[in-house]
């Protein structure tokens, strides 16, 4: 029996942690998965003669998820496109801010799209939802008060806002 530690980027929930614990207890050869949501750690106990640990690092990043990977360069280059064109966008050209809550919510909406596929629903598809639905609101609202239809809604705000 061989024990290994896996640091694996994008545990946000108790599902993520529920769906991985399944898939890997799936596979022939694991003895016991003991996965740290805080530390984002997976403990794995197999038989190295059945499983290699690079099976095992195939299996979490089939499900979504980013094994020993350093992310931090791809997070700030999402982090700084989205916050450039998202403000820039709203003030000036629309587009531009769709463009940066694309880019900005990419590795969420991967993952959202990895758990749909697999048939789980985890806190990503609800941040995908909740990201589509205000971004659908606010275009709604920024639509219908340039068009002059919300007057009454801006000017009861006005009238009644402290």
């Amino acid at each position: 029996m061989k024990n290994v530690t896996i640091n694996v980027k994008g545990i946000d929930c108790p599902n993520c942690v529920r769906k991985i614990e399944k898939e890997l207890k799936s596979l022939d050869g694991i003895e016991d998965v003991q996965i740290s949501l805080g530390l984002e750690t997976v403990k794995v106990s197999f038989d190295e003669n059945k499983l290699k640990p690079s099976t095992l690092k195939e299996e979490i990043k089939r499900m979504g998820y980013e094994p020993d990977e350093d992310e931090s360069k791809e997070m700030v280059f999402y982090t700084l496109i989205s916050g450039i064109s998202i403000p820039i966008g709203l003030l000036i050209y629309r587009p531009l801010a769709l463009i940066g809550i694309i880019i900005g919510g990419y590795p969420i909406f991967k993952r959202s799209y990895l758990s749909l596929k697999s048939n789980t629903i985890d806190a990503d598809v609800f941040m995908t939802l909740g990201i589509i639905a205000s971004a659908s609101i606010f275009s709604r609202w920024n639509s219908c008060k340039w068009r002059g239809i919300c007057k009454p809604i801006s000017h009861f705000w006005r009238v009644y806002s402290c």
